[in-house]
Parts: structure tokens; sequence; C-alpha cells
């Protein structure tokens, strides 16, 4: 009994651990993007570009 709490316990930690890891993969992606997208119309104001990227998106 006390070997399947572990196991069940080690299978929530690690579905916990591969969450977090996707949800950083997903802001480092947006950023980069955002960085792309600064370069591409050369806009010095990062927070603008954050905005643009959305919007871009929210509109497809």
């Amino acid at each position: 009994m006390q070997n399947q709490i572990q196991m069940l316990s080690c299978k929530f930690l690690l579905k916990k651990m591969k969450k977090a890891k996707s949800e950083e993969q997903a802001i480092l992606y947006l950023s980069d993007n955002a960085t792309k997208i600064q370069k591409i119309i050369n806009v010095q104001n990062i927070s603008y570009v954050h905005i643009f990227y959305v919007a871009i998106f929210c509109i497809i």
C-alpha cells in the first residue's frame, strides 16, 4: 500500500514538472518571437512588440 502511494505521488510530481516545463517553453517561444518581430520592425519598446504580437495572434 505504501509503495502504491509513493508511485502515485511520483507520477503526480512528474506530471507537475512536465506541465511547468511546457509552460516555460511556451514563454520562451513567445519571447523569442517577440524579439524577432522587434528586429524586423526595429522598435525599441519591447512592451509594444509583445502587445503587437498578441494582437496579431488574436486576429488570426
